[in-house]
């Protein structure tokens, strides 16, 4: 039975408007595993998958969107090794991601569609990616 994932808190909450909702499963992080890795860790981490939730919101002024993440693991070790790869994940999906911090328990840094904080908390791993405000990102 998949846990049920908590989402990340964002403090303007009031601003936005619900797009869509819905959960991560083992699959979906077992295909961006294989997208942004290879076959190999897709393999290998996946099965620690043990629940997940994700949000797409719309800022109610400016039409922005955040899109709130979690993944819960097995084990703080699979929870980290998959943090350490989410790395490789933003830099993938956006050519103009620049990390600003990268350590066991976080990454931040900031994109073309704005800010990423991601971080690492036990067996859970939570992001945020398009907060505000956007950075120059070169």
């Amino acid at each position: 039975e998949p846990l049920k994932t908590a989402l990340p808190e964002i403090a303007d909450v009031r601003d936005f408007k619900p797009l869509t909702s819905g959960s991560v499963g083992e699959f979906d992080v077992r295909i961006l595993l294989e997208q942004y890795g290879s076959a190999e860790l897709a393999g290998k981490l996946a099965p620690g998958w043990r629940g997940g939730a994700f949000d797409l919101l719309e800022h109610k002024k400016d039409a922005t969107l955040v899109l709130r993440w979690a993944v819960d693991w097995d084990s703080e070790a699979n929870a980290t090794a998959f943090l350490e790869h989410y790395g490789k994940v933003l830099a993938g999906k956006d050519a103009r991601w620049k990390a600003a911090v990268t350590t066991k328990t976080a990454i931040s840094g900031a994109g073309a569609e704005g800010g990423v904080e991601i971080a690492r908390s036990g067996t859970r791993v939570q992001g945020i990616e398009g907060i505000r405000p956007r950075r120059n990102v070169q």
